[in-house]
């Protein structure tokens, strides 16, 4: 995620997930890229099928 190619409003909520973030871990140096919503599925060998894992939510793609 190349910080000159966003908009200012892109940029400013990149600068706030970030401040957020490290609040958590505050050794993350930059955020590659994010994703409003995502949902974990998990392969079920023996049917053949995906299972919910009831985990969603943000995805934020970090460098420490």
């Amino acid at each position: 995620m190349a910080p000159g190619k966003l908009s200012p409003d892109a940029r400013r909520k990149l600068a706030a997930n970030l401040q957020v973030l490290r609040r958590y871990d505050s050794q993350i140096e930059a955020l590659i890229d994010t994703t409003s919503h995502v949902v974990l599925y998990q392969f079920q060998e023996e049917n053949q099928t995906w299972a919910n894992k009831e985990v969603e939510g943000a995805l934020f793609i970090f460098k420490r």
